[in-house]
């Protein structure tokens, strides 16, 4: 196809991901942008993830409004059954204490930076105990 012709990032064929470290990431794609932010609790179980959507166009219709809904619907559907649950059981291994190590696939470039970054962050002002840190994504 000749190159005036090529309209992926319109399509949707590919999109730009920036993560701001500590705890957001920004999609951003053709019409719209994500953004998620990871706030940590006290425990696991008191964290949380704030997941925004934005469109590039203001949303006139109903119609406009009803499509993006379930855009934004499908996104979270995808996290919660996906990436949530994988974090879930990834969270459980670290706390049966019996692994010291986890390796994140190669396809994990982003998230092994960060965690690197992390435990960087936390040697710097280790006085206390170890922390066990984990998490999964895409």
């Amino acid at each position: 196809m000749p190159r005036e012709q090529r309209r992926g990032f319109d399509e949707w064929r590919f999109a730009f991901t920036y993560v701001i470290y500590p705890n957001t990431t920004f999609l951003i794609s053709g019409d719209h942008a994500e953004m998620y932010q990871t706030f940590p609790g006290a425990t696991v179980d008191t964290s949380r993830v704030v997941q925004s959507f934005f469109t590039f166009q203001p949303l006139v219709t109903d119609e406009d409004r009803a499509n993006y809904k379930g855009f934004f619907d499908f996104f979270y559907n995808l996290l919660r059954t996906e990436d949530f649950r994988i974090a879930a059981g990834v969270q459980q291994g670290l706390n049966c204490g019996a692994y010291d190590r986890f390796v994140l696939g190669r396809l994990e470039g982003m998230t092994q930076a960060m965690h690197r970054q992390y435990q960087r962050d936390l040697d710097a002002t280790a006085e206390a105990a170890p922390v066990r840190v984990g998490a999964a994504g895409s």
